[in-house]
C-alpha cells in the first residue's frame, strides 16, 4: 500500500486545468487467491492546501513481479466496481476481489490542485481498507527554498532505495532490509510513459 504525492504538471490531461498541482496515488495490497471475494476500499484524503480534482481520478489494475515492480496492466473493469465517492477532500473507490486479480494490485490515481502557495509542504493521507482491517498510507511533498520569482512547475526526486516494508507503514523500520536489483518505471495517471519537467520521457 502506499501514497505518493508527485509535483508533476500532466497539460494533457483534458480535465485538468493548467496550474500547480500534486499527483497522489492509493495502491492496494497484491491479493491472494483467500481475498477473492473481499470488498476492497480504496481512499485519498487531501491535505491543507489542496484539493482533489474529482475528473482526474482512475482506478487500474498493475501487476507485480520482482523485476519490474507494480506495472500498469489495464483499467479496472467497470463490473467489479461497487462504488466511487469525490469531494475537493476526499476520494474514494470500492470493488470485489475477483479470481482475475488475484497476483495483481489496484491502483486509484488522482490529481489535487495546490490552492495555498504558501505552505512550506504538503501532506497526502490515504486509506487501504478490505473487509475489517484498514491500514492508513501518507506521503509528502517538501518545497524547495529555491526563490525567485519566475513561472514554472514544482518538481520532486523519486528515492533510490526499495525495501521490504514488513509492517505496511511505510517507513524503513529497523529489521526491514533493502532489496536490490529493483527495477523502476515511471507512469502517467493512466498508464503513459513518466516525463521530467522538460517533457523529456524518463527511461526505468
Amino acid at each position: 500500500m502506499g501514497g505518493r504525492p508527485s509535483g508533476k504538471s500532466d497539460k494533457r490531461h483534458p480535465a485538468f486545468p493548467r496550474v500547480d498541482h500534486l499527483q497522489w496515488i492509493i495502491q492496494s495490497m497484491v491479493f491472494s487467491p483467500a481475498m477473492v471475494g473481499s470488498t476492497v476500499v480504496l481512499r485519498d484524503i487531501a491535505g491543507p492546501g489542496q484539493a482533489i480534482v474529482c475528473d482526474t481520478l482512475r482506478t487500474s489494475v498493475h501487476t507485480v513481479d520482482a523485476t519490474n515492480g507494480s506495472v500498469y496492466e489495464r483499467p479496472l473493469p467497470r463490473r467489479l466496481w461497487l462504488d466511487t465517492a469525490c469531494t475537493t477532500g476526499d476520494a474514494r473507490t470500492s470493488f470485489v476481489v475477483t479470481a482475475d486479480l488475484v497476483d495483481r494490485r489496484v491502483v486509484l490515481v488522482g490529481w489535487s490542485t495546490v490552492t495555498d502557495y504558501t505552505l512550506a509542504e504538503y501532506t497526502n493521507a490515504g486509506e487501504v481498507t478490505r473487509g475489517t482491517e484498514t491500514k492508513p498510507v501518507s506521503a509528502r511533498v517538501t518545497k524547495g527554498a529555491g526563490g525567485g520569482t519566475g513561472g514554472g512547475h514544482p518538481s520532486v526526486c523519486v528515492g533510490d532505495l526499495v525495501w521490504f516494508d514488513a509492517n505496511h507503514d511505510g517507513v524503513q523500520g529497523t529489521g526491514e532490509a533493502g532489496i536490490p536489483g529493483v527495477k523502476l518505471t515511471l507512469t502517467g495517471p493512466t498508464g503513459q510513459p513518466g516525463t521530467d519537467v522538460s517533457g523529456a520521457v524518463v527511461g526505468p
